[in-house]
Parts: structure tokens; C-alpha cells; sequence
């Protein structure tokens, strides 16, 4: 157990609120005025973690916090009273979480240990629309459905992501080469794919409080950077929000975005892994605390 003075935890909350702050203070600003945002309202729409928890700073388990004011923590049932300061109690994690724990931690060892690969170039923004009258966001697109349509059937569509599959128009399903579900996502997720590493931000925000806030606020701005390179390589034209077009469609726009996926890839190995420990930490705590109830 790390034990926190109250100054130091203090310090590191205030730090959380003021950089979560500063990075949506725009969004919240131009929100106000009904402007919509494909790329951060994606953050907060696909992804159930709310911005009143994503700034409100957890210290994450195996911590100890001391002072006077640790007492507001116990309004919380998750925290717990530890000697002369306050924890996070572990107790409350169901044993249908435990397994989920666990599920986790497969799923991210199984991405880590395989190759990039990194020839899906984003298609499967393409393969939502294909075909379709009607689209998602409310935004023009920067080509004709007649465009999009022959250049969807005349590329190689290779997504492994299940949750970006599952979007596909009915007409372009049978266009992608792989067959992903949610029973066999531990097979295909790897880490060349913009998707499965925005999902490290579902990952540590999905086991708040225990996942600690700093943890989970480097996974949001690390989605947030691959949502934008995952919204410029779309068919939708979002030049009026300031975001210049990645045309996959063109050798340069391809070799562009494998760089991104290349970048990405290395900026999420590190918080995949610290994740994995932050998750696999969490388990011993839990083995302790049985054993401890057990005694």
C-alpha cells in the first residue's frame, strides 16, 4: 500500500481538474452554442464515462490517503477507512467484475503480444456509409455516394475491430475479409488498429475508481488524438471545424495514415501496459482481501 499525505493528494486532484478543464474548455464552449463536434462528442457518447468522473481524481487501489479532509471520500461506499486514512475498498468489486478483471486483462495481453498490422487505412469509416442515405453524424460528406461507393468496392477491407464491424452498412458486411464478433474479439484486436487503441480509454475508465484518474486522463487525450486521425481519414468533410482531409483514397493519403497508425500504436503500448499492471494489481488486492476475510 502507497500512503499519500493530504497535501500531495490535493495537489495531484487540483492538477487533474485543471488539465481536464483546459482540454474541454473549448468543446464545452462552442457546445453552448449548439455547435456539434464528431470527434469529442464521439469520446463521450460511444464512451460512457462521464466528464463530471473523468475530472473528478481517484488515486486508484492500493493507495492510502491521510488528512482531515479524506473524510468527504467516505461519502462514497467506495472508499473505505483504512487505520488513519481512507481507501479504496476493494470489497465492493462483485465477482462478475473480478471475471471481468480478468477478461480484460486477456484482451490486452493477447493485443500486446501480436503485430501491427496496418493495412486496414480506415476503411471501415468508408463501409458505414456505403450505400447508405442516411449517415451518422449530421455532416456533409466530401464525396459523392456514386464515389464512395466504387472506391469501398474496389479497396481491400480488412477491420478486426468488432465494435467498428458492427457498424457496417448490411450492403458492405460481406466486403470485409475478416468475420469479428464479440464472442471472438480476444483473436482479432491488435495494436495497429485505431480503434483498439482508442478502446485503452474504455479499458481504464470502465473499473473507476480503482483504475487511478491519471492513467485513464492519458488514455482520453490519446483517443481523442486517434479519433481526429480516425474522422480526417473518413469520407465526412470536417475542414470547417479545422481539420484538413487525409485522402486515403491516394497513395500519399495511405502512406499518411500508416504513419499515424505506426505512432499510435507505439503511444499505446506503454499505457496498455501500465494498465495491465494497474488491473493485475487490482487482483491481488482482491486475492489479499479474501484471504484476509477468509482468516
Amino acid at each position: 500500500m502507497r500512503v499519500l499525505s493530504e497535501q500531495d493528494w490535493h495537489c495531484q486532484s487540483r492538477n487533474l481538474k485543471k488539465r481536464i478543464d483546459g482540454k474541454l474548455r473549448k468543446y464545452f464552449t462552442n457546445r453552448s452554442q449548439s455547435t456539434k463536434n464528431p470527434i469529442v462528442d464521439f469520446l463521450f457518447e460511444y464512451y460512457s464515462f462521464r466528464f463530471a468522473e473523468l475530472k473528478c481524481w481517484s488515486p486508484g487501489v492500493g493507495v492510502i490517503l491521510t488528512g482531515e479532509s479524506t473524510q468527504s471520500f467516505l461519502k462514497n461506499p467506495m472508499y473505505k477507512k483504512m487505520g488513519k486514512g481512507v481507501t479504496l475498498d476493494t470489497d465492493q468489486i462483485s465477482i462478475k467484475r473480478q471475471n471481468s478483471i480478468k477478461w480484460i486483462i486477456d484482451l490486452l495481453e493477447r493485443t500486446k503480444e501480436r503485430t501491427a498490422y496496418l493495412g486496414c487505412l480506415g476503411l471501415h469509416e468508408w463501409a458505414m456509409v456505403y450505400k447508405q442515405q442516411k449517415t451518422r453524424h449530421n455532416i456533409s460528406l466530401r464525396m459523392t455516394p456514386t464515389q464512395i461507393q466504387h472506391f469501398v468496392e474496389n479497396s481491400s477491407i480488412c477491420c478486426s475491430h468488432y465494435d467498428a464491424y458492427r457498424f457496417f452498412t448490411k450492403e458492405a458486411i460481406n466486403f470485409n475479409e475478416l468475420k469479428p464478433t464479440k464472442q471472438t474479439r480476444h483473436q482479432y484486436e491488435q495494436p495497429g488498429c485505431l480503434h483498439t487503441n482508442m478502446d485503452l480509454y474504455k479499458w481504464a475508465h470502465k473499473f473507476y475508481p480503482w483504475i487511478n484518474s491519471e492513467l485513464i486522463a492519458d488514455t482520453f487525450e490519446l483517443a481523442w488524438e486517434i479519433r481526429e486521425v480516425d474522422m480526417r481519414a473518413s469520407p465526412y468533410d470536417i475542414q470547417h471545424l479545422g481539420y484538413k482531409p487525409i485522402l486515403i483514397e491516394t497513395s500519399e493519403g495511405r502512406q499518411q495514415y500508416i504513419a499515424f497508425q505506426k505512432e499510435f500504436s507505439n503511444k499505446a503500448a506503454p499505457l496498455r501496459q501500465r494498465l495491465i499492471d494497474e488491473y493485475q494489481k487490482l487482483l491481488q488486492m482482491l486475492n489479499y482481501d479474501f484471504a484476509k476475510t477468509k482468516a
